[in-house]
């Protein structure tokens, strides 16, 4: 086909009357092999709307696999460029991973593939809000064989870093001048419009327990995709080249009632071993609405990730209390060799309950003792599960307020906060820390005072006074009972902050009951505040003192037991 055939063709009548039918041209006006296919939740609107947009919100689940496809002859003709794989730079939502095997390629080196890019006009508040939204940028292509790139287990991978903002050190640290980031040649200035930069990475993430703040150039030098050294960026294609790597993606969803409703994003996910920071918004706003009626985004969340290494998570928002995690990988071959750490920031220091597809897993602090009972090993940076560990380990560090656990691709894991009463009592005793976490001697007296039972009540930490280092708590008690004689003795005993946590989700499943923890909650809580009430604490084998207590639903459950105590103590 000569180029005046080519002409007549793209200006002949079918072709805008079958354009919902036909694929959208390349940006200079040619055309590709092959689009990757887009997995929705609802059918297309075809033909009365474009085949290549959908209405409706991405799969959670989908991919596509290509075999045996030979690509000839791609490249730039008559002055424009066609490709071989391309993105659907039409469609904002998420783009699952394609994945080839048995596919060859032969043409200009630069006719390989393209990927779009997100368009500005989906920042509004009825679509993306402020900031891009994900989909077009986790593009993510796969040769398995080595086929069609040349290296066995290469990755095409859409740029996430598009227009990203680095922080300005000087003052007043405005976003200004040129951008300073590779793959920059078609924005060589960061528009502030796209929303993107180091001022949208959740604060938690570059604040220290001591609240000292992390320069973003020392925590996150890296940004954007996650990628090795051996990738290549390829400026034709808008796309990094990653051979000889096993990639996957990871989706983030809330099982909240409110997960359209309230964001959580911009969601910061760092890799720890190379410190590159990548940042996500979310999905677009699929609902039929105008304006301000709209604001129905599902929380689900998206990231290209590299196996093998660990990652940091942080939301913006308060981590909703019941969230699920997906790791999507191959298709076409098992990828048990691909695993990942994931650390997730919860805002709140109850235990987090861990469930690898539907089963409960214990923790590494967690352990069976001589007679049967559930037993807690003293808290220890070694008990982070290693990636060697079977997917579902997990640890959660209570002074850090992080769950750490082990993904594979094809696992789901399901967080949980349990539903318990988080107790700190400030201890004064003779005994040294580890001789008062191997006695039990608290434990069990408190479990009578509260009446309840002792397997109902955990000694989860024990902390010298003098090294304190906690991330300030909202939404907690905190409560202060006066004791001359603690005052008197304090400087001759060892004074420690024991952290101990009380509810039936302490031993679930096995003694937990269907719907009763928040009740239960509710009613160790007021037993708590009877005891102070009555000053019983202070009258323990132990100088007791209450520093803290708060519950998993701090807010409804405090008014509630505050509403009973108070009733308690009118009845008086």
């Amino acid at each position: 086909m000569s180029c005046e055939d080519l002409d007549i063709r793209q200006n002949a009548k079918v072709m805008s009357v079958t354009k919902n039918s036909r694929a959208f041209t390349s940006p200079s006006g040619g055309g590709w092999g092959i689009i990757t296919p887009d997995n929705t939740m609802k059918a297309h609107k075809w033909p009365g709307k474009p085949i290549y947009f959908a209405e409706s919100y991405a799969a959670l689940h989908g991919g596509s696999c290509l075999f045996s496809v030979d690509f000839r002859n791609f490249g730039q003709h008559c002055s424009r460029d066609f490709y071989a794989i391309g993105s659907n730079a039409i469609w904002p939502d998420h783009h699952h991973m394609m994945e080839m095997t048995s596919c060859t390629y032969s043409g200009s080196p630069s006719g390989k593939f393209f990927f779009g890019r997100p368009k500005k006009g989906w920042i509004s508040v009825g679509d993306c809000v402020d900031m891009d939204c994900d989909g077009i940028k986790r593009t993510l292509v796969g040769d398995i064989d080595g086929t069609f790139f040349g290296t066995p287990m290469t990755w095409a991978i859409a740029q996430s870093e598009y227009h990203y903002e680095t922080w300005v050190t000087d003052p007043p640290h405005y976003y200004q001048g040129g951008s300073n980031l590779p793959g920059n040649e078609d924005w060589t200035v960061s528009d502030p419009q796209r929303g993107i930069g180091d001022f949208r990475i959740p604060k938690a993430m570059v604040t220290e327990l001591n609240g000292d703040r992390i320069p973003y150039p020392v925590y996150a030098p890296i940004k954007g995709t996650f990628r090795n050294q051996q990738c290549n960026w390829n400026p034709d294609s808008n796309g990094w080249v990653c051979p000889n790597s096993n990639h996957a993606q990871l989706l983030f969803e809330s099982y909240d009632h409110d997960s359209s409703t309230r964001r959580v994003a911009p969601i910061g996910m760092r890799q720890n071993e190379d410190k590159i920071i990548d940042l996500s918004n979310g999905v677009l706003d699929s609902s039929c609405c105008f304006g301000y009626a709209c604001l129905l985004r599902l929380t689900q969340n998206y990231f290209n990730i590299e196996c093998g290494h660990t990652y940091q998570y942080f939301t913006s928002g308060t981590l909703p209390k019941n969230t699920r995690f997906h790791l999507l990988g191959l298709k076409s071959q098992s990828q048990s060799s691909c695993k990942a750490r994931i650390e997730v920031f919860t805002f709140r220091q109850n235990r987090q309950m861990v469930y690898l597809d539907g089963v409960y897993q214990r923790s590494n602090q967690q352990y069976v003792d001589n007679n049967g009972d559930d037993a807690w090993l003293f808290p220890d940076e070694a008990l982070k599960p290693a990636l060697t560990e079977p997917s579902g380990s997990n640890y959660f560090q209570r002074m850090e307020q992080v769950v750490y656990f082990i993904m594979e691709p094809g696992s789901i894991i399901d967080l949980q906060v349990s539903d318990t009463v988080l107790l700190e009592l400030e201890v004064v005793t003779e005994m040294t820390i580890n001789e008062f976490w191997d006695s039990s001697q608290l434990p069990r007296l408190l479990a009578v005072m509260l009446g309840i039972s002792e397997a109902k009540i955990k000694l989860m930490n024990v902390i010298a006074e003098n090294s304190r280092r906690r991330r300030s708590a909202s939404l907690s008690a905190y409560y202060e009972t006066s004791n001359s004689a603690h005052r008197h003795r304090r400087g001759a005993k060892n004074t420690f902050v024991v952290q101990l946590e009380a509810g039936s989700s302490i031993c679930a499943p096995t003694c937990a009951r269907a719907g009763y923890g928040r009740d239960e909650a509710i009613e160790i809580a007021t037993a708590v505040l009877d005891l102070m009430n009555q000053g019983a604490l202070g009258k323990t084998t132990f100088l007791l003192r209450v520093v803290k207590f708060c519950t998993r639903f701090c807010t409804t459950i405090l008014y509630e037991t505050f509403t009973r105590f108070t009733g308690r103590l009118l009845e008086k």
